[in-house]
């Protein structure tokens, strides 16, 4: 199963366009999650990372639109994208929630 997780294909276009106008540079991460022990299947996921160079200092930072807060840096382009890479799979890492008596938890699959 190929899960996409874009925008549509003309915001996608415009999201490029404005970040390569701000000297931005935009690329995508596929992921591939392994759900929980009961689920056979393997979910790729794909994400659009920006990264933009510090003319001082040469270091990378890269961030996740659609991931808010989800951000990272290296001295190098492909340091960066490992790292927002490793950042991403914590971001989307599922915590124990503390529910209260009654409520129900649900997956969804898209």
């Amino acid at each position: 199963m190929t899960v996409t997780l874009n925008l549509k294909p003309e915001i996608d276009a415009l999201v490029a366009e404005r970040a390569t106008a701000q000297g931005l540079t935009v690329e995508c991460l596929t992921f591939r999650m392994i759900g929980r022990a009961d689920h056979d299947e393997v979910t790729r996921m794909k994400w659009r990372v920006l990264l933009q160079q510090d003319p001082e200092t040469g270091d990378w930072a890269v961030w996740c639109p659609e991931l808010p807060g989800c951000a990272s840096a290296g001295e190098t382009e492909e340091e960066a994208m490992n790292n927002i890479r490793e950042a991403i799979e914590l971001y989307l890492q599922h915590e124990p929630l503390e529910l209260a008596a009654g409520t129900k938890s649900r997956e969804i699959t898209l």
